[in-house]
């Protein structure tokens, strides 16, 4: 496997073990969400502070992983505030580095909520997978002391930061096969019902495939309903029952198939 930028051995980036237990959860976890949550905690042990992953979902900010139970509690207050180094990084899509919140002066109403949780410095890393334009989310290091994050622990949290943004491209990729894979089923079975109509029509009308389905445009138009509920209602009065559009799996040359 190719390592990812900015993830090399030594104070530039993160060290053999580091590497080597990543590489380890990469082959070994099935689920993206599972992975994020063992790269959180991986993350936050080698660093020592707190890390989280807020993703957006629906629009509203959401904690996908955490590395302790204080981290729901940070990322609140950001999200209570409306305002805040991670939510800015989401924004922006650069990273946001909080040396000391005591003489931060950028978010008058989030840095006393911050100060209340316990967190004195935070550095926010917007997670934007190669190729998309726009982060997919934030990996978010807090710790309770200031000034945690120097240039060396900033280097190592770029690289795991770039194996999250990683994670999140491919679960965003693999929804999107999924959801284009549903809307095609649906869309094969609506073409068989309308197939179906329409060699109802022609059988009724005697007419050719082109004026059936003008027949069926024209129902559908004056009635405002779609084109396939139409074909539908057509199939099912003169069969007696629902239309049957049959499977629409890809024809491969299964077993049964080769015997015959």
């Amino acid at each position: 496997m190719t390592t990812p930028p900015g993830a090399g051995s030594g104070s530039g980036g993160l060290g053999d073990q580091a590497l080597a237990q990543l590489h380890s959860l990469l082959l070994g976890t099935e689920r993206v969400e599972e992975f994020l949550q063992d790269l959180v905690k991986l993350t936050a042990t080698e660093l020592n502070v707190s890390c989280g992953i807020t993703i957006r979902p629906d629009g509203r900010p959401t904690t996908a992983a955490a590395s302790d139970a204080r981290v729901g509690r940070f990322d609140e207050a950001q999200y209570e505030a409306g305002r805040g180094p991670c939510l800015e990084a989401l924004e922006t899509g650069r990273p946001n580095l909080v040396p000391d919140m005591r003489d931060e002066r950028r978010w008058d109403d989030y840095a006393p909520k911050s100060l209340e949780a316990g967190v004195l410095s935070v550095y926010a890393l917007p997670l934007t997978p190669f190729g998309y334009q726009r982060p997919l989310g934030a990996m978010n290091l807090y710790s309770s002391e200031a000034c945690t994050f120097d240039e060396v622990v900033r280097s190592e949290a770029r690289s795991f930061a770039t194996y999250a943004a990683g994670a999140l491209g491919v679960a965003l990729k693999i929804a999107g096969h999924v959801e284009f894979g549903q809307d095609l089923q649906a869309a094969l079975r609506s073409r068989a019902v309308i197939d179906q109509a329409l060699g109802v029509i022609m059988a009724q009308q005697r007419c050719s495939p082109d004026q059936a389905f003008e027949i069926l445009r024209r129902i559908s138009q004056n009635r405002n309903v779609k084109l396939h509920r139409v074909a539908a209602a057509i199939v099912q009065r003169v069969s007696g029952e629902p239309p049957r559009p049959g499977s629409v799996e890809p024809r491969g040359d299964g077993p049964s198939r080769r015997r015959q």
